[in-house]
């Protein structure tokens, strides 16, 4: 009966630890987005919430060599991709936003 006592206790106190926001708890969004061809800015909206501190970006086709993009304007809710140069291609992306309070 202790046994299972302590069981109980511990699957409980790890189920709460899970639902509280600790130093190192993570938060992300992330999707995918599709620019198209002559392109070189596009907004992406989150539900993040808060300013990430960390946004990767994936591209999921071949938009040529020597294709610089950067990632510009965080906020809580988006931010912008842009590339240096007008794509050729329409090109899709996929985005994961992440905040570490």
């Amino acid at each position: 009966m202790i046994r299972l006592l302590l069981l109980l206790f511990v699957a409980l106190s790890i189920f709460a630890c899970s639902c509280t926001n600790s130093a190192d708890f993570i938060e992300d969004n992330s999707g995918n987005v599709t620019i198209t061809a002559g392109t070189t800015l596009i907004t992406v909206n989150t539900t993040l919430g808060a300013v990430p501190t960390n946004v990767q970006l994936t591209l999921l086709g071949n938009p040529g060599d020597n294709v610089t993009i950067d990632v510009e304007s965080l906020r809580s809710n988006s931010f912008d991709i842009r590339f240096q140069t007008p794509l050729t291609v329409d090109e899709r992306i996929f985005w994961v936003a992440r905040r570490k309070p």
